[in-house]
């Protein structure tokens, strides 16, 4: 009976030993461990306490840690004949709970939603995505919904801008674009362009033109700022020109600021206002000095005719019963006597008979 105690101790032994020495990444590993008969242990119970089961063929389960999907197991030794499991690897602490050594899934740990297969809206369409969960642990997917994206007014694919109503000076224009995508158009207003100003110099009105203060016109419109200044008329004045006994004369009458004449009239010669054979208005002479008989030439009938107005002279009235020219005046001294005679005489004696001339004037000495 000693033997059997002994033989049982060393098997134990044995088992011990070797679990120690199983490497750990061994996931199962068959362990015997010894269960003596039960007449053996009645005749050893005052020896040692050994199980009351027989040998298990124990194998090493490891532990794995739960998943999010999958449960895992706390480590533990299977019996591969009885079907029963262990805490330790001599098979004394029996797990009767076999739930116990379950390690439940852990479940999914949903992270921040993300969008796959995302079509952006456009302004005449609506965009679509999935929205998409995955796990933060094991990055599988959660959940997968379809969104819809609205219709983006803003996404427009715009062309140019271009004149629809050009603008004017004083009013405003219309510009447009369409989009490309779609036959939405959209319009602005074109500002008022605003009057381009030339400036033109002041022009002082004339006699009979026209003229105006400065001002300014724009090279787009019609737009001015011009005033007509009327004409100011001629200033009249009058230049008259007395005719003369034998020269015309006129009456004209000229602008005191242009210069222009703008009337001429011809006022005709007056002819001579003779009196006593004298012009009463130039002094002209219509005789010839020494022509006593008005013939028209000077002779010895005319020293004839001035004897004879003399010697019939009235003393007292100073007239003569003879008349006689304006020329019986020979010395041209206003008075006929007996100096005109000499005078007369003297004339003829120095007249020369080839030219007629005589050395000797005739009328007042100059």
């Amino acid at each position: 009976m000693k033997s059997t105690k002994n033989r049982a101790i060393s098997i134990m032994i044995c088992l011990l030993m070797l679990a120690q020495i199983v490497p750990s990444s061994w996931s199962s590993v068959p362990v015997f461990a010894y269960s003596p008969e039960p007449e053996e242990m009645a005749n050893t119970k005052n020896d040692i306490d050994l199980p009351i089961d027989p040998f298990h063929v124990l194998s090493y389960v490891s532990a794995k840690p739960a998943t999010c999907t999958d449960s895992g197991n706390k480590a533990y030794y299977a019996c591969s004949d009885c079907g029963k499991w262990f805490e330790d690897s001599l098979g004394t602490v029996e797990i009767t709970d076999k739930s116990s050594v379950v390690i439940p899934a852990s479940g999914h740990t949903p992270a921040e939603a993300v969008r796959e297969n995302e079509v952006a809206a456009t302004c005449c369409a609506a965009g679509s995505y999935d929205e998409v969960v995955y796990c933060s642990v094991c990055h599988e997917e959660v959940s997968r919904e379809p969104k819809t994206i609205p219709i983006d007014e803003d996404a427009h694919d715009w062309g140019e801008w271009y004149t629809v109503t050009a603008p004017t000076c004083t009013t405003t224009g219309t510009e447009q674009r369409d989009c490309s995508n779609c036959n939405h158009s959209e319009t602005r207003i074109a500002v008022a362009l605003g009057h381009n100003l030339i400036t033109h110099n002041a022009k002082a009105p004339a006699c009979t033109e026209i003229g105006w203060d400065a001002y300014e016109t724009c090279s787009r419109c019609d737009y001015t700022t011009y005033a007509e200044l009327p004409a100011t008329g001629h200033t009249e004045t009058t230049i008259l020109v007395n005719p003369t006994c034998t020269e015309d004369g006129y009456r004209a009458v000229h602008c005191a600021t242009c210069y222009k004449e703008l009337s001429h009239e011809v006022l005709s010669a007056t002819g001579h206002d003779y009196v006593d054979g004298i012009c009463a208005v130039c002094g002209e002479i219509n005789f010839i000095y020494g022509d006593a008989n008005g013939d028209g030439r000077v002779n010895g009938m005319d020293a004839t005719s001035l004897l004879g107005y003399l010697a019939n002279l009235d003393p007292f009235t100073g007239l003569s019963s003879k008349e006689i020219a304006y020329g019986a005046d020979v010395n041209g001294d206003g008075k006929i006597n007996g100096r005109d005679v000499t005078r007369l005489l003297q004339y003829l004696a120095n007249v020369d008979p080839l030219t007629g001339e005589s050395t000797v004037t005739l009328g007042p000495k100059k």
